[in-house]
């Protein structure tokens, strides 16, 4: 009896061992798979974080190469400012909430634009926007990208007031030239920007303009050539800039650059 009690115990321990290791492998799976669950969830988290602050672009990029952040490039670009005439009085007109939703509106449409031409969002200051567009491209396929997405922008805005009612105008700055590309600020936060005498003239450009204007400089007319109706306005200056910056106003778009633009000509 003695032994039948003795391997019976026995047989009892094994099994409550061999219960008590299968109840740790199954824990220590169970944890490993919520781990790799909220990596994966967090990981994706990010990445949409990503894509709806930066460009879409630029976040295939930083996701694919996030070591990139630090380096940059010098390259020729054309930089369009777009912003709204008389926003402060429209805030006032609708309230916060209802500012919000309609600047929401109007940015996503534009955007839309801007993505269609193959253009980089720089950044959304209030309700100002302003594109870069020359990373992937020669002068002259970037510069007439850049026409095409202004001109298009006009007629969005104008689309949305027939939509909504109101009398909303914008007023946008077209410059081209050499720029510095990269990624600029802390060493836990950075923005993606340019940097040049172009970003400054099409911020102007855009300051100066009126309604449904696009104002462009004499740079950006001479890579598209025939290919564009303008006007020409009165000529302003820079501090720091010796010759005064010639003024154009874009009217229309004819159709494709006329050849290969080295951006040294103009």
């Amino acid at each position: 009896m003695r032994y039948f009690e003795f391997r019976r115990k026995r047989e009892e321990r094994r099994q409550r061992l061999f219960f008590r290791q299968k109840l740790v492998m199954f824990l220590m799976a169970l944890t490993l798979f919520i781990t790799m669950f909220v990596f994966i969830q967090r990981e994706e988290k990010y990445q949409e974080i990503i894509h709806q602050i930066t460009d879409q672009g630029l976040a295939g990029r930083i996701l694919d190469d996030p070591f990139a952040l630090g380096a940059d490039q010098e390259t020729t670009v054309s930089v369009l400012f777009c912003d709204i005439r008389g926003f402060t009085a429209i805030m006032n007109e609708l309230g916060i909430q209802d500012s919000i939703d309609f600047i929401n509106e109007h940015m996503t449409a534009l955007s839309k634009a801007v993505y269609d031409h193959g253009g980089v969002i720089d950044k959304f200051n209030g309700d100002r926007l302003m594109v870069v567009f020359g990373h992937e491209a020669n002068a002259c396929q970037s510069v007439q990208r850049a026409a095409q997405c202004a001109l298009d922008m006009v007629e969005i805005r104008r689309h949305l007031n027939m939509l909504s009612g109101m009398p909303v105008r914008i007023g946008l700055g077209l410059a081209t030239g050499p720029a510095i590309a990269g990624y600029v600020g802390a060493p836990n936060r950075k923005n993606y920007t340019v940097l040049g005498n172009c970003v400054n003239v099409a911020a102007i450009l855009c300051d100066i303009s009126t309604s449904e204007q696009i104002l462009i400089d004499r740079q950006t007319a001479a890579i598209l050539g025939d290919t564009i109706n303008f006007e020409s306005l009165t000529p302003f200056t820079i501090d720091g800039i010796d010759d005064p910056i010639e003024v154009l106003q874009l009217q229309s778009f004819t159709g494709e650059c006329p050849h290969e633009f080295d951006s040294d000509e103009a």
